[in-house]
C-alpha cells in the first residue's frame, strides 16, 4: 500500500534550480514595461530564423548582417525581431537592469550579461522544482537525524573517506546494497510554478565575514546573474495566495517498510520533525554566524525570514527546507559543527541580502 500525501510548497526567499546552461544576449533581451521599468523576454533564436525565412525583406536584411560576420549585428537583429519568438517573460531587479545597460554593447560571446537558466521540465515553460531536489533535501535531514540517533561520529567518517565533505551515506543507513536504502520507499513528484508573476532575473553577490570582527563585506568579484522563483517574503503584499505556493505529492510505500525491506521507516511525522530540526537549527546557526550583526538596511528580509522560520517551527504539519543552488554547503551535507564558513552567496534585491533556497512545506491531508 502506498500512502499519498498532498504537500504545499511555498518559496520564502528565492530559489534557483539550474540546468547548467547560460543564456547570452542572443537568447534574451529587456524591453520597456507598460507599468514602467524593464521586463525580461526569453526568446528562441531558431524561431526568429524560422520567421525570417518566411519574410523576404527580413531575410535580405538578415543575410546582410551575416555577411558582416559581426556578432553584435546578429544580436541587434535578434533584439529587433524577438517579439514573435518569446517563450516566457518576467520581472528583473534594479541591479540586473543596471548590469544589462553596462553590458549591452559588449560581445555576448564573452559572457557579457550572461544569465544562469532556471530548470523547466520537458516542454513546460514555467520553472520547475524537481521532486529529486525536494527528496534530496529531506534525505539530508533524515540521514543527519539517524547519525545523531546512533551516535555516529561524522567527523571520523569524513576522515576515513579522505576528508571528503560528501561521503558514503550507506555507513549511516547500514545499507548492504541499494535495496536496503529507506528512500526506496519514498517517491516525490515535480512541482511547477505556473505563473510568470513569481519569476525574476537578478544578480547574486558573494559576501565575506570579516577576519577580526563580524562585519560582512561584499567581495570584489564579477556578479552572477540568474533566473529565480521569488518567494512570499518578497511578494506576499502584492500577489494572491494562489500564486505564492504550488503542490507536489509524496508517496510512502508502507509495504516495503512493513516487510523490513529497508533499514529505516520514514513517515510523515519523521519528515516534519527531522526537517524542522536540521534546517531550523541550521538557520539559527547561520543567522548567528553571519547575519545578526549585518547592516540593518541590507538584512531586513533576513529578519523577516527569521520570524517566519520561528513561526513554522510551531506549526504541526509544516516544516522548512532549503533547495537548489547557493543553499550553502552545510545545508546540503551532514552538519559539521567544526567547519568554519566565512562566505555566503545572496540574491541582491533592492539593496537587500536575500539568502537563497528557503521554502516552507505543509502537509495538506
Amino acid at each position: 500500500m502506498k500512502k499519498r500525501y498532498n504537500v504545499k510548497i511555498e518559496p520564502l526567499t528565492a530559489v534557483h534550480i539550474g540546468t547548467g546552461n547560460s543564456l547570452s544576449l542572443l537568447d534574451y533581451c529587456l524591453f520597456d514595461s507598460k507599468k514602467g521599468g524593464k521586463r525580461y523576454a526569453r526568446f528562441l533564436g531558431d524561431k526568429i530564423l524560422d520567421n525570417v525565412a518566411k519574410n523576404k525583406e527580413l531575410l535580405e536584411k538578415f543575410e546582410k548582417e551575416v555577411k558582416e560576420e559581426n556578432i553584435k549585428s546578429l544580436q541587434k537583429f535578434f533584439h529587433a525581431n524577438y517579439k514573435d519568438a518569446i517563450i516566457y517573460m518576467c520581472d528583473v531587479t534594479r541591479a540586473f537592469e543596471k548590469k544589462y545597460g553596462e553590458n549591452i554593447e559588449k560581445n555576448p560571446l564573452q559572457n557579457a550579461a550572461e544569465v544562469l537558466e532556471m530548470y523547466r521540465s520537458g516542454n513546460v515553460l514555467c520553472p520547475t522544482i524537481p521532486g529529486s531536489s525536494i527528496k534530496g533535501a529531506i534525505r539530508t535531514a533524515i540521514v543527519d537525524s539517524i547519525a545523531a540517533e546512533n551516535k555516529i561520529d561524522i567527523e571520523r567518517l569524513k576522515i576515513e573517506n579522505k576528508n571528503k565533505k560528501i561521503f558514503n551515506e550507506s555507513k549511516i543507513l547500514k545499507n548492504t546494497d541499494a535495496k536496503n536504502d529507506p528512500f526506496r520507499a519514498i517517491q516525490i513528484s515535480d512541482c511547477n510554478f505556473e505563473t510568470s508573476k513569481t519569476q525574476c532575473v537578478g544578480t547574486l553577490q558573494i559576501i565575506n565575514k570579516g577576519k577580526f570582527d563580524d562585519s560582512l563585506n561584499e567581495k570584489n568579484s564579477s556578479q552572477i546573474q540568474a533566473e529565480v522563483i521569488l518567494g512570499s517574503l518578497v511578494l506576499r503584499n502584492s500577489l494572491e495566495e494562489k500564486y505564492l505556493s504550488q503542490s507536489f505529492n509524496i508517496l510512502i510505500d508502507e509495504d516495503l517498510q512493513n516487510k523490513k525491506c529497508v533499514n529505516y521507516e520514514i513517515s510523515k511525522e519523521r519528515i516534519i520533525d527531522n526537517c524542522k530540526n536540521f534546517y531550523g537549527e541550521g538557520f539559527t546557526r547561520e543567522y548567528k554566524n553571519f547575519y545578526q550583526n549585518a547592516d540593518f538596511e541590507k538584512s531586513r528580509l533576513i529578519e523577516k525570514l527569521k520570524l517566519e522560520i520561528k513561526k513554522i517551527k510551531q506549526e504541526k504539519n509544516s516544516f522548512v527546507i532549503r533547495l537548489g543552488r547557493w543553499s550553502q554547503n552545510e545545508f546540503m551535507t551532514l552538519f559539521d559543527d567544526k567547519a568554519e564558513h566565512r562566505s555566503r552567496t545572496v540574491f541582491m534585491l533592492n539593496g537587500q541580502y536575500l539568502p537563497l533556497g528557503w521554502c516552507k512545506c505543509t502537509f495538506e491531508n
